[in-house]
């Protein structure tokens, strides 16, 4: 059995290296063990509660779930096993900045839908601006009233 030589190096919460090394850092870190086990939430700040609830809640079909009282405006909606937590954000307060135009390279939350052509019909029903793929790759996006990017792509889409 040969032993394996490993260098020294602080932990990653205070790594300073290069990508490359942090790279073999975690690598040699990992135990197998998943630690993060799924998605609870995504969090969105928001200017509008309404104008957002109409989009993830009548448009999207989220539920509505119960939400503490935090003292600030926002709602939660449930989607499959996690949730969207929509956030009055203050005024004069900047906390995101979602790109100027519509790109699927731009940060984004995806939502497996059922039905890509029914989904493109409610979508452009809806007056949204959608930037579409075909039926068979199976993915569009579109914007939240803030401005977020948001995928919708279909179950049985190639990934």
């Amino acid at each position: 059995m040969h032993a394996v030589a490993t260098r020294a190096r602080p932990p990653l919460a205070f790594w300073n290296g290069t990508a490359t090394d942090l790279a073999v850092a975690a690598s040699e870190e990992h135990d197998g063990h998943m630690l993060a086990r799924a998605v609870n939430h995504v969090s969105f700040p928001i200017r509008d509660l309404e104008r957002s609830l109409a989009f993830y809640r009548d448009f999207l079909g989220l539920e509505t779930i119960e939400r503490p009282n935090f003292g600030f405006g926002g709602a939660w909606l449930g989607a499959g096993n996690a949730q969207i937590h929509l956030i009055v954000t203050p005024d004069g307060m900047e906390v995101d900045r979602p790109p100027p135009s519509l790109t699927p390279i731009a940060s984004h939350l995806a939502f497996t839908i059922d039905d890509y052509a029914a989904t493109l019909a409610r979508a452009r029903a809806h007056g949204l601006e959608v930037l579409e793929t075909s039926p068979s790759a199976g993915q569009m996006w579109v914007r939240d009233p803030d401005g977020h990017v948001i995928e919708l792509i279909a179950a049985n889409a190639r990934r």
